[in-house]
């Protein structure tokens, strides 16, 4: 290594962090690679305390689990006011329970992308809910951009289905 760019400190750690990576590929040579074990047990706990999260903290509800909760408790609430109309979470839910199916008929799937072209609205809301609720990821596209730049990342996202609005069908 080049001393004038790396400590000796620094090399012995990034070496530490091969190995633990290497050793956990071969370990888990059959798992997908998001399943390999970047850090060692140790440094896990080092980021979690320097973080000041305990093992609690990063085991805390997810996103969908709280907002489920607050749909149960709280279903009348307004969930969002858009283009002068509110949405009661409930609303919202129904709607994003309905994305979620036709994305799910669409053999949309956990990790998957899903691009989203929508004017922002409460169906905007909706589709970004909906996407998570089959365990996708959304890729926000706006009808405003050029098409290169839209086929351009739709095709370097992989995205799989692009959920679209009248205004911007024609662009995808």
């Amino acid at each position: 290594y080049h001393s004038n760019y790396y400590s000796e400190t620094g090399i012995k750690r990034l070496s530490g962090a091969l190995a633990q990576i290497l050793t956990s590929m071969i370990d888990s040579v059959n798992s997908p690679l998001a399943a390999v074990a970047w850090l060692s047990t140790s440094q896990q706990q080092m980021i979690l305390q320097r973080s000041g999260c305990d093992g609690a903290t990063a085991r805390a509800p997810s996103f969908l689990a709280k907002l489920k909760s607050h749909i149960r408790n709280h279903p009348s609430a307004e969930a969002a006011f858009c283009e002068g109309r509110s949405v009661s979470y409930l609303e919202l839910n129904q709607t994003a329970n309905h994305i979620a199916h036709l994305l799910a008929e669409q053999g949309i799937d956990k990790g998957q992308r899903v691009g989203i072209c929508l004017q922002k609205n409460a169906f905007y809301l909706a589709a970004i809910l909906g996407v998570f609720k089959v365990g996708a990821v959304f890729v926000p596209l706006a009808s405003e951009w050029p098409k290169q730049r839209l086929d351009y990342i739709a095709k370097n996202a992989e995205l799989r289905f692009i959920i679209v609005d009248d205004r911007s069908a024609e662009l995808v």
